[in-house]
């Protein structure tokens, strides 16, 4: 690609002691301005290859091939170059936002923090960039959260806030590592169509990192399948396929004239326990549920 924006090629990673390799000489490619999810089952890969990109591979580990940034070739991750690619270049987002951020500082001043690293400025201007940066991720309230600590907010805000601490040094390339994986259903949904504005309006590259087919369908362009350290399969998001889940063994339909499980009108109340009264909002108002033999239902939902 004459746009590249990233290039592995022949990447080898292993760790000391032991026999075989994690990654064995793959290839990988990605535009500017490009969309691609990396899929795959655990322990593939797919984290590791990421790493290696941003240069942030875990102690002991020892790569072997080449890794370019706009046709620069990095081979240092302790060296300048790589260092300036960090933030501006290429910014990563994990899976779990509580362990990503510190506990002990308000969220806005962690924004704000990597705002000032990576484009200067006094910490007043600092502060007001992570204020606007929680609105653009559509933090409610930003000026408020802002001064909260992370065990204030809900799973998907502290998401949010890590998004935005992503976001302070304009990367080129979001790299988003199962970031949805420890949030509710809803939630996730949420931020895949969050994370697909943002780097629409932004025009900025998206590696996503899944094991799941059908969430990367919502969010990418192109899709690369990883199996056993190696690029497997590579093309239009459109064009895969999930596997189906079922057994050809087993009846499509099992035929029951009765639910086995029914319920109506459930309401679940929990007393104050200060006045032993009932509250006027229960936790459970009004549900039916019908289950009828051999089928499967799904409840779906955010937490509480």
């Amino acid at each position: 690609m004459s746009d590249s924006l990233f290039r592995l090629k022949d990447l080898t990673i292993g760790f000391a002691g032991e026999p075989d390799p994690i990654l064995k000489g793959l290839d990988l490619e990605m535009g500017q301005g490009q969309t691609l999810a990396l899929v795959g089952p655990s322990g593939c890969g797919k984290s590791l290859t990421a790493r290696a990109l941003c240069g942030l591979l875990p102690r002991g580990a020892r790569w072997s091939g080449q890794i370019f940034w706009r046709e620069q070739e990095l081979t240092d991750p302790l060296s300048v170059a790589w260092q300036a690619i960090r933030g501006p270049g290429a910014a990563m987002v994990l899976q779990d936002p509580a362990t990503s951020l510190n506990p002990v500082l308000r969220v806005g001043n962690q924004i704000a923090e990597t705002v000032r690293r990576h484009r200067g400025g006094s910490q007043h201007e600092a502060w007001n960039r992570a204020v606007q940066l929680l609105d653009e991720v559509k933090v409610p309230d930003p000026e408020a959260k802002a001064r909260d600590y992370p065990h204030q907010l809900s799973g998907g805000m502290r998401q949010r806030v890590l998004l935005a601490a992503a976001l302070a040094c304009d990367p080129d390339l979001l790299v988003a590592d199962e970031p949805t994986t420890a949030l509710d259903l809803t939630v996730q949904r949420d931020i895949l169509v969050l994370l697909n504005r943002i780097c629409r309006d932004r025009g900025m590259g998206l590696l996503f990192i899944s094991h799941d087919l059908d969430v990367v369908s919502l969010l990418t362009e192109q899709v690369a399948v990883m199996k056993d350290g190696r690029i497997e399969t590579r093309g239009r998001t459109d064009s895969l396929t999930t596997v189906e889940c079922s057994s050809p063994d087993m009846p499509a339909v099992i035929e029951a004239g009765q639910p086995v499980l029914e319920a109506r009108d459930l309401v679940v109340q929990y007393p104050d326990q200060s006045k032993q009264e009932r509250p006027s909002n229960p936790a459970v108002a009004g549900v039916d549920i019908h289950l009828m033999a051999g089928q499967a239902v799904g409840l779906a939902g955010e937490s509480g």
